[in-house]
């Protein structure tokens, strides 16, 4: 079974721990293998995917960052023809529109409920299978334990 590549951009450590954890137990509940990687910089971030060091298949970005907005990461992201599933997260309902102009899956309301996240996660994993069957590399998920390396990439 293929692993989900995610990403999670948040500045604030706390908010990279909780969703790290959520992902986790998400990939525990369905038997999705996941590479999960942590980035406090939606700079680093893009430099990485720019470099060719990373690509994802989610990227979970917080909205409000010092530097560089999520939404300007998104918005780069794009522009670089990424394909990949956006998902925003915020403190703040009114960004909901916006997440939507640049093609994002949706977004999670801070303080995260794990039941909105899974939400976003199985919408990610649907469009993740099927560019997966697009391309003519679909499997069947398993119900075996799934693992969840944890990569933090700090500046």
């Amino acid at each position: 079974m293929p692993e989900m590549r995610i990403a999670v951009c948040d500045d604030e450590e706390f908010y990279r721990d909780e969703l790290s954890k959520m992902i986790t137990v998400y990939g525990n509940e369905t038997g999705q293998k996941l590479i999960l990687d942590t980035w406090e910089s939606g700079v680093a971030l893009l430099d990485a995917v720019k470099g060719g060091d990373k690509d994802y298949d989610i990227i979970f970005l917080d909205i409000e960052m010092p530097e560089l907005s999520g939404m300007e990461a998104g918005e780069e992201l794009r522009r670089m023809g990424k394909n990949m599933a956006l998902c925003f997260v915020t403190s703040f309902n009114e960004y909901a529109l916006n997440a939507y102009q640049i093609d994002a899956i949706g977004y999670v309301v801070k303080p995260i409920q794990y039941l909105n996240l899974k939400k976003m996660m199985e919408k990610a994993e649907m469009q993740y299978w099927y560019r997966k069957k697009k391309r003519g590399g679909a499997e069947t998920v398993s119900g075996s334990q799934a693992w969840t390396p944890i990569r933090y990439h700090r500046p």
